[in-house]
């Protein structure tokens, strides 16, 4: 029989990127040195097995797969049928990932076998902790003696660039998948679960009794069973301790099926004190804005020095602070979420359940929550001066205290892009030598992550008259003296302006989404000095919640808007 490949896939960790190698000359198609044949079609020459296949066996016999497979031969009519039960513990680094089925004849001892049935379909999952059972039959010779036949499983990429071989398997000809379950080292008071199958290899109906010896261990009804010819039924063997000793222990198969009448199942595993895992230091930060991100970070603490297992983060959202909904962001990365335009409106937070290498659950602990999801924010403050006549010098106010996603600002004028500023630290442009007319100028800010604009600035208006700068007193009502203060704050806010005649005046206070909270102001002012106060209320008098909040101040024929963050 041929030597194959079989990986362990007991230290098999999330972050899996093990280095697969290539078994033979070809091996996007069968696995030509893996099964040395009398062709050369399907399989290769002897020299090949010393020089090729050896070498590339002995150094991958022991790399990490993220596949656990076992495979079942089981007789029909016109051949067998190859039953593939596969656990993925980590995910699968490549594309077009197959099962392939093959089976071997033993005909020489010069040469090891040839292939004399091949199949392969497409494998229908790619992701850890994903499973599934998946059969083929394949025709065979049926005057071939069956003692020369033997099954074998391989899950494969056929990637074209790297195709990589994850596992291979042996198929059994025994009714159970297994004749052993080591559960190890295992913590008191935890449930360990372990799978097989009872199969009927036969190709007629069979008939099966299980027992179960051994305390510590509890086995899935039923102990009888009935099954059609190539059917199967999965057991679940769970493994409690409760001291710190061995448990040996046995699963006793019985059928009437010749040659088949009595199987064994050999269990072993030893209870063993471990303490719980904690995490701390579970934080969120990041600002909460579209296109920027959000990282979780935690620190895994174990007081019996274990290392960490599968702890668990999940990633939650909520529009309202008590209603939380998990979702799943899409990163590469689990610990770093990039927030689309899908978040804005909602609050973010995450879980950590720690675990450790043996699998001992810790207590689930929540991160801070972020403030609301906010859309690409606008420059604000838009203003000019003059210089020479006619030179336009536009300066603004950057929308962001954090500026990792912020790439730069885009100039319109008329409403038509003007001047691209690749860079977030420019806060002012000029318009040299602008023509005689009526110009309007806004700003847009520009994030990365892709790259996107923001809504526009507050617009202003210029007016050139004969190449210079006209009187534009009429533009606006306000002074230059728009302020807000304190900010952030938790109790009032003081949004200070000055008029330079009377006017009327509206003052409103929008969320991030744009919604109106509260009028607070709506009337005729005086020419002069004036505050207007905020308490953090809606207009029902209701405080909202944490987050930005806007002023928006309307006059005649002037209108702009000023950030604030209200936290409680």
């Amino acid at each position: 029989m041929p030597l194959i490949w079989q990986g362990d896939s007991s230290n098999v960790s999330p972050n899996y990127s093990g280095r697969r190698g290539l078994i033979g000359s070809l091996s996007s198609g069968i696995p030509q040195t893996a099964f040395q044949g009398v062709e050369l079609e399907v399989g290769a020459l002897p020299t090949a097995y010393q020089s090729q296949f050896l070498p590339i066996y002995n150094d991958l016999i022991d790399d990490p797969s993220p596949v656990q497979l076992s495979g079942v031969f089981v007789p029909t009519s016109t051949g067998y049928n190859l039953i593939a039960d596969v656990q993925l513990e980590s995910n699968l680094d490549y594309s077009n990932n197959k099962l392939v089925y093959i089976i071997t004849r033993h005909q020489t001892d010069e040469y090891f076998c040839s292939v004399v049935a091949y199949g392969d379909m497409d494998l229908p999952i790619s992701t850890a902790g994903q499973s599934g059972s998946y059969n083929m039959e394949l025709a065979v010779n049926q005057a071939w003696d069956p003692e020369t036949l033997q099954g074998y499983i391989l899950v494969q990429s056929f990637d074209t660039t790297y195709p990589y071989i994850y596992q291979a398997a042996e198929c059994g000809t025994s009714p159970v998948t297994t004749t052993s379950m080591n559960f190890g080292d295992s913590y008191i008071g935890g449930n360990f679960e372990k799978k097989f199958k009872v199969i009927n290899i036969s190709d007629n109906n069979a008939n099966f009794v299980l027992s179960l010896i051994g305390d510590g261990y509890t086995l899935t009804d039923p102990t009888t069973l009935s099954l059609n010819a190539g059917e199967q039924y999965e057991y679940t063997v769970t493994f409690t301790p409760t001291a710190e000793m061995q448990y040996p222990g046995v699963i006793m198969v019985s059928s009437d099926i010749s040659g088949f009448e009595y199987s064994e199942i050999a269990l072993d595993g030893t209870g063993f004190v471990d303490q719980a895992p904690s995490a701390e230091l579970v934080t969120l930060t990041g600002m909460a804005m579209q296109n920027d991100f959000l990282t979780a970070s935690y620190t895994f603490l174990d007081m019996d020095g274990d290392m960490e297992g599968d702890t668990e983060v999940k990633w939650y959202k909520s529009q309202d602070g008590d209603n939380w909904e998990e979702f799943n962001h899409n990163s590469n990365d689990p610990m770093i979420m990039q927030i689309g335009a899908e978040y804005i409106g909602y609050m973010i937070k995450f879980t950590v359940l720690p675990i450790d290498e043996h699998s001992m659950p810790g207590t689930l602990v929540e991160s801070n929550t972020s403030s609301v999801i906010i859309p690409l924010q606008a420059p604000w403050g838009l203003d000019f001066t003059s210089e020479n006549g006619n030179d336009i010098v536009l300066t603004w106010e950057n929308p962001l205290t954090d500026q990792r996603a912020l790439f730069g600002y885009r100039v319109f004028r008329n409403g038509v892009s003007h001047a691209t500023l690749p860079n977030s630290n420019t806060l002012t442009y000029t318009d040299v030598a602008v023509e005689d007319g009526t110009w309007e100028y806004y700003v847009r800010a520009i994030y990365n992550n892709p790259l996107t604009t923001s809504e526009p600035s507050n617009t202003i208006t210029v007016v050139i008259e004969d190449g210079l700068v006209g009187n534009n007193e009429n533009v606006a009502t306000l002074n230059n003296t728009l302020s807000v203060s304190p900010n952030p704050f938790s109790e009032s806010s003081n949004l200070s302006f000055s008029l330079k005649s009377a006017d009327d005046v509206r003052v409103d206070i929008y969320n991030v989404r744009g919604q109106l909270v509260n009028t607070l102001v709506n009337s005729n002012l005086s020419q002069g000095e004036h505050t207007i106060q905020w308490n953090g209320t809606d207009a029902r008098n209701n405080k909202v919640s944490n987050g930005i909040y806007f002023y928006k101040i309307t006059a005649s024929d002037y209108n702009r808007s000023m950030k604030t963050i209200y936290m409680k």
